[in-house]
């Protein structure tokens, strides 16, 4: 799997302490069970502030651009085989405007 770091305690001082960016992210239970994931085109730190319970910790990579975001989105999404299908996440979708392709699958070719 794409390397993230974390994961890290879903704490203010621990996303204070991160730039802000676009990135990725993975939220996980006080079990270590993914809960949630997804990115953010242009300040991940703050879209990360809008989740609270279950969630108690995160797994995160900041990228350059949105684009970079979501291509490492759905190289992730791919990566776990498409596992977070079954929470009802579906594939990652382009941000508005952009017609850029998935680099693993033809769904938006």
């Amino acid at each position: 799997m794409e390397k993230l770091t974390g994961p890290l305690p879903l704490e203010t001082d621990q996303l204070d302490r991160l730039e802000r960016k676009p990135g990725v992210f993975v939220l996980y239970d006080g079990a270590g069970n993914v809960t949630a994931w997804g990115r953010d085109d242009a300040d991940l730190p703050a879209r990360l502030r809008t989740f609270g319970s279950p969630h108690r910790a995160f797994a995160y990579r900041l990228t350059e651009t949105s684009k970079e975001a979501f291509t490492l989105e759905c190289i992730l999404y791919h990566e776990a085989g498409g596992a977070f299908a079954h929470q009802g996440l579906e594939h990652p979708e382009r941000p508005a405007g952009h017609s850029w392709r998935c680099p693993i699958c033809s769904l938006y070719d």
